[in-house]
């Protein structure tokens, strides 16, 4: 599980280090369209900008838990979660059971 921990933790700090750059490039759109007057833009930028807000937000949560020890485990069941799923999502915090109980009801 070492090198699941390190090889995500390596992936958040990367994707966190995107998105910062990204958030940081669309605020300098937004300002550009604002004086443009092209609300349809700014629109899709705040749109864009609110999704990668919320995964820098994820993203930091899971680098806190890696810290805390708590990384890996499921919070609801407080199971492990599966490698696999780590691999594909390493900012997620359930196991594939309780993300799906949660999506069915």
């Amino acid at each position: 599980m070492n090198a699941i921990i390190e090889r995500a933790s390596l992936a958040l700090r990367r994707r966190r280090g995107e998105l910062s750059r990204v958030c940081a490039s669309h605020v300098e759109s937004e300002g550009e369209a604002r004086e443009g007057a092209a609300a349809d833009w700014t629109e899709l930028l705040d749109t864009l900008a609110d999704r990668e807000r919320a995964e820098l937000t994820e993203i930091d949560d899971a680098l806190s838990r890696l810290e805390a020890g708590t990384f890996g485990a499921c919070e609801t069941c407080g199971g492990p979660i599966g490698r696999q799923r780590l691999a594909a999502v390493p900012y997620t915090r359930y196991c594939v059971t309780c993300e799906e109980r949660s999506e069915r009801g």
